[in-house]
C-alpha cells in the first residue's frame, strides 16, 4: 500500500478535471434505451428505472455486476449450494434467468435457458452506465425479462487505450485491457480482454475447512467494429466457479471428488451484427446473430458421510441463429415501434452420468431443433401537454410449448417540472428451460409438459427530482406469479404448482455532486398469499429478508491529485428460513479512489468490520466472506 501512495504523487503534473467526470455522469444519468428501446428520459420510461454511472462505479469500487446489484432496492443474494445467486423482488433462481443482461440491446442469456452466467465475471470496465429497468419487461423482450431488465451502455470513450489490474488477498487477481483503433477507410475497431482469478476465503468451522465462493481462471474477450451504419461484435465469455459442496450443502473431501469433481464451468460465444438506416424520418435496425454455449457441470449429490453417495456429471451443448429488428416511427404526438424476431435453437450435446454404489449409468437427451419466434408493436403517445401513454404489446410462438402473450401498458403524468407519477400494468412470462422438460431418472425434467411461468404486475412510482443532481423515488408494486417450477420430491419431477402474491416498498434517494455524491434506498417486501411453494411459510418468503436499508456516501477530500473516500452499508432485517430466522446484520464496505492523468488507482474494503454472517437459501444457512481487500490500478491514454 505505501508504494501505492508514493506512486500517486510521482505521477505527471497534468490532471483530469473532475468537472469533466461529473458533467459526464450528469449527461448519462438524464436518459435510458433499454426500458423502451429509444433514448428517453428516466422519467418518462414505462417502468420505474435507475440509472447507475461510471463515476457512481469507480466512486463506491462496484467492479461487477453483482457488486453493483447489491446496493439497488429489491436486490438481493441468496446462497443456492455452491454459489450466491441474485434474488429479485422475490424471486431467485439458480441460473439467473428471471433478469433479462443486455449490453446495448445485445442479449447475453444461453439458448434454451435464459440465463446470464458471467454476472460475477463480467467486465464492466468502459460502461458509461448501468440502466437497471425494476418491472417485467417481455412485451418488448420475451421472456428472461421477468422481473427486470438490465441494459449495459459501453458508449465511445476517447481514449486508444484503457488498462487495469487488481491485487487482492486470497490471491485473487484481475486485469483489463482495452483498446480503441481507427481509419478513415476502414472504419473503428475495439477491443476489450477481462480476466479474474478469484480464489475464495478459506473458512473453518464445524470441523472442516472450506473456499469461499471460488471462481478461478475467468475471462472475457470483445471485439467490436463500427463502419457507417453496421456494428459487427463478437463476445467469448468463459465463466467458472468450484463448488466445493453437495447439492444438500455438505462439504466435499477429496473422496467425493474422484469420479468427476465438482465445479461449474460455461464457455459462452456471441455474434451480432446491427444494421441502423434512417429513411424520410424513419428509422430501422435490424440484428442477425448467432449464440453458442457449452456447460460442463460435474457435482455430487449425496457424499460419502451423508451416504447413498451419488456423483453426476452435466454437460450441455446448443447453439441458437436468429435475427431481429425493428422499425421506429417518430410522428407529431410520440413514438410507434413494430417489431419481429425469428431464432432457431439447436441442442446438440445433453447428457447426464451418474457414479454410485449401483454403478455408472448414462443418460442422453434426443438431438433437437427448435424454431420460435415473435412480433412486437409500442406507441408511446403525448395525450396533453404533460401526459403520455406507453403501452406495449409481444406475441411469442415456441415450438415446444405454444404462445404466450405480454401486455404493458403505462401512464405517466408530469405534475409540473420536476416532480412525474407514473402508473404501470404489465405481465411477463419464462420458458422452462429445456434440461427440465423431459423426465429422466436423475432427478432432472418433467413428467409433463411445462407451461410458461407468468407474473402479473401492478407499480405506482413517484419520481422527483430537485435541479439536475438530486432525485427522489418512491414506488410501490404488487405481483401475482402464477404457474411458477416447483420440484416434487414424490415423483422426483418438476411440475408448474407455485403460486405467490408479493407486494412492496421501494424508496430511493440519489445526489450527484462534484464533491459529494450519495445515495440511501430502503425495501419492504411481504407475501400476501402463496401455495404449493416450499420456501414460503405462512407470510413468509424464506430465504429473503423482510426490509433492507442500503446507502453510501463518496466525499472528495483533495483536488491535486483527486482523492475520494466512500464508505457504504447494507443493512438486512431478519429472514426467514424453514429451520428458523437468520439473525439481523449489517456490512459495511469502504472505497478510496485517487485520480491523477492518466492514472487512477481504487482500493476497496469489502466487510470492513470483519463480521461473518450467514445467508439463507437451498442449503441450510451458509457463511459468507469475512473482510476481504482489493487494490486496483488503471490508467487512460
Amino acid at each position: 500500500m505505501r508504494i501505492a501512495f508514493f506512486l500517486v504523487f510521482l505521477l505527471g503534473l497534468v490532471q483530469v478535471s473532475a468537472a469533466d467526470y461529473y458533467e459526464l455522469a450528469l449527461r448519462e444519468l438524464r436518459l435510458a434505451r433499454g426500458a423502451s428501446l429509444f433514448t428517453e428520459p428516466v422519467e418518462e420510461t414505462p417502468w420505474i428505472t435507475t440509472v447507475i454511472t461510471e463515476e457512481e462505479r469507480a466512486r463506491f469500487g462496484w467492479h461487477n455486476l453483482r457488486d453493483l446489484l447489491e446496493y439497488q432496492p429489491s436486490f438481493y443474494s441468496v446462497q443456492d449450494v455452491n454459489e450466491r445467486v441474485v434474488a429479485h423482488r422475490g424471486i431467485f433462481r439458480t441460473i439467473t434467468s428471471h433478469l433479462l443482461f443486455l449490453e446495448e440491446g445485445v442479449d447475453l442469456s444461453l439458448p434454451g435457458f435464459r440465463n446470464f452466467v458471467a454476472d460475477a465475471s463480467f467486465p464492466l470496465l468502459g460502461v458509461s452506465r448501468v440502466e437497471i429497468v425494476r418491472g417485467p419487461g417481455a412485451s418488448l423482450y420475451g421472456d428472461a425479462a421477468f422481473t427486470g431488465v438490465v441494459n449495459l451502455e459501453r458508449k465511445d470513450w476517447p481514449e486508444r487505450l484503457r488498462v487495469r489490474s487488481g491485487l487482492g488477498d486470497y490471491d485473487r487477481e484481475e486485469g483489463d485491457l482495452a483498446f480503441r483503433l481507427h481509419g478513415k477507410s476502414w472504419g473503428e475497431l475495439r477491443g476489450l480482454f477481462h480476466y479474474a482469478d478469484l480464489e475464495g476465503e478459506e473458512y473453518h468451522g464445524s470441523g472442516y475447512s472450506h473456499l469461499l465462493h471460488p471462481r478461478p481462471r475467468n475471462y472475457a474477450l470483445s471485439l467490436r467494429w463500427n463502419r457507417g451504419p453496421f456494428l459487427l461484435s463478437y463476445w467469448r465469455l468463459l465463466s467458472r466457479y468450484d463448488t466445493p459442496r453437495s447439492q444438500r450443502g455438505h462439504p466435499l473431501s477429496d473422496e467425493d471428488l474422484k469420479p468427476f469433481g465438482s465445479r461449474e464451468k460455461v464457455r459462452q460465444d456471441i455474434f451480432h451484427l446491427e444494421g441502423h438506416f434512417r429513411f424520410k424520418g424513419l428509422e430501422f435496425r435490424f440484428s442477425p446473430y448467432f449464440r453458442y454455449f457449452k456447460v460442463d457441470t460435474p457435482q455430487v449429490k449425496n457424499t460419502h458421510a451423508e451416504g447413498n453417495f451419488t456423483a453426476l456429471n452435466i454437460e450441455l451443448e446448443g447453439r441458437a441463429l436468429g435475427v431481429k429488428g425493428f422499425l421506429l416511427w417518430p410522428h407529431r404526438h410520440g413514438e410507434f415501434l413494430l417489431g419481429a424476431k425469428w431464432e432457431t435453437e439447436d441442442y446438440e450435446k445433453n447428457f447426464i452420468e451418474s457414479f454410485s454404489a449401483s454403478g455408472w449409468r448414462k443418460m442422453h437427451y434426443p438431438v433437437r431443433e427448435e424454431d420460435n419466434w415473435a412480433l412486437f408493436a409500442q406507441e408511446k403517445r403525448k395525450i396533453r401537454r404533460n401526459i403520455y401513454f406507453n403501452l406495449g404489446i409481444r406475441y411469442d410462438h415456441y415450438e415446444s410449448f405454444g404462445g404466450e402473450w405480454s401486455p404493458r401498458a403505462a401512464l405517466i403524468w408530469k405534475v409540473f417540472s420536476g416532480l412525474t407519477f407514473k402508473f404501470t400494468y404489465g405481465e411477463a412470462f419464462q420458458a422452462p428451460p429445456y434440461l427440465y422438460r423431459r423426465k429422466n431418472r436423475f432427478g432432472y425434467g418433467a413428467s409433463k409438459t411445462l407451461r410458461a411461468e407468468r407474473v402479473s404486475n401492478y407499480q405506482a412510482s413517484i419520481l422527483y427530482r430537485q435541479g439536475r443532481s438530486t432525485s427522489f423515488t418512491l414506488t410501490a408494486y404488487l405481483s401475482h406469479f402464477r404457474d411458477l417450477l416447483v420440484y416434487s420430491s414424490a415423483i422426483r419431477a418438476y411440475e408448474n404448482a407455485g403460486h405467490l402474491d408479493l407486494w412492496g416498498l421501494e424508496f430511493e434517494a440519489r445526489h450527484l455532486g462534484e464533491s459529494w455524491m450519495g445515495f440511501l434506498n430502503y425495501t419492504l417486501q411481504s407475501v400476501s398469499e402463496a401455495k404449493n411453494l416450499s420456501r414460503v411459510s405462512g407470510k413468509r418468503l424464506n430465504y429473503l429478508p423482510r426490509w433492507m436499508v442500503k446507502g453510501g456516501i463518496s466525499f472528495k477530500l483533495s483536488a491535486r491529485p483527486e482523492v475520494y473516500l466512500s464508505p457504504q452499508f447494507r443493512l438486512y432485517g431478519r429472514a426467514p428460513t424453514p429451520s428458523g430466522w437468520l439473525s439481523p446484520y449489517a456490512v459495511w464496505d469502504l472505497n478510496l479512489l485517487l485520480r491523477q492523468k492518466p492514472w487512477e488507482i481504487s482500493f476497496k474494503v469489502e466487510n470492513l468490520f470483519d463480521h461473518h454472517y450467514f445467508r439463507g437459501g437451498t442449503v441450510p444457512p451458509y457463511p459468507w466472506p469475512g473482510r476481504l481487500f482489493m487494490l486496483r490500478i488503471g490508467a487512460r491514454f
